[in-house]
């Protein structure tokens, strides 16, 4: 049966997607960060690193290489602590970005044109690394393939590629509307990215107890 061939379960996966994407999360922020200030290419990069991400958990799971490496907890402490130290790294730099905006020091390094290859690499480590990723795939994800099969992942993935091109577009949009858009991008991106580095941490410190 063709993914198309059961538009109900299409439109269930774009719900699904929309509903697991829209809420703030550390890939909206750096889309909505890189797009404000560079544009929407910039931004939408962020969202193909990450759809691509995605798309590679779901092959793990698909073939069961996931639950392998889920038995392995020092794996997880592993993951957390770098997802806990790419978080710190990319709220660290928004938010030097919105200060330098903020003061009017001219164009940093956040505005200059950088290669896409290095944004789309960003966003897909940090979906890759991130247990709440592993969680989800693990659990929900897995279910779904399992019992609706490709007609809801097709529409799933359709929807989080749809909402890339909306949500960075949004955010492109109301930075040439509004003048200092940028900057308050930047520094909600930074509390955003902060608080996923303290929850990566938190999630790191239970599994150490757990290895000890």
């Amino acid at each position: 049966m063709s993914a198309l061939s059961d538009p109900t379960l299409l439109v269930e996966g774009v719900v699904l997607a929309w509903g697991l994407a829209a809420p703030p999360g550390p890939i909206n922020a750096l889309m909505a960060h890189a797009a404000a200030r560079r544009g929407f290419l910039a931004g939408w990069v962020y969202g193909l690193g990450a759809v691509t991400g995605d798309m590679t958990m779901l092959a793990l799971v698909a073939f069961g290489v996931l639950r392998v490496v889920d038995a392995f907890p020092w794996l997880k402490l592993l993951f957390a602590l770098v997802g806990a130290g790419l978080m710190a790294w990319f709220a660290w730099s928004a938010w030097r970005s919105a200060r330098r905006a903020a003061q009017k020091l001219g164009s940093d390094d956040e505005d200059r044109p950088t290669a896409w290859w290095k944004e789309f690499a960003k966003a897909y480590v940090v979906v890759t690394t991130s247990p709440y990723n592993w969680g989800f795939w693990l659990s929900a994800g897995s279910s779904m393939l399992s019992r609706l099969g490709a007609n809801l992942a097709f529409g799933f993935f359709v929807g989080i590629l749809a909402w890339t091109v909306v949500w960075t577009g949004l955010a492109r949009a109301g930075a040439r509307r509004v003048k200092r858009l940028a900057e308050y991008v930047s520094y909600a991106a930074a509390g955003v990215l902060a608080v996923f580095a303290l929850l990566l941490l938190s999630y790191a410190a239970v599994q150490a107890r757990s290895l000890l």
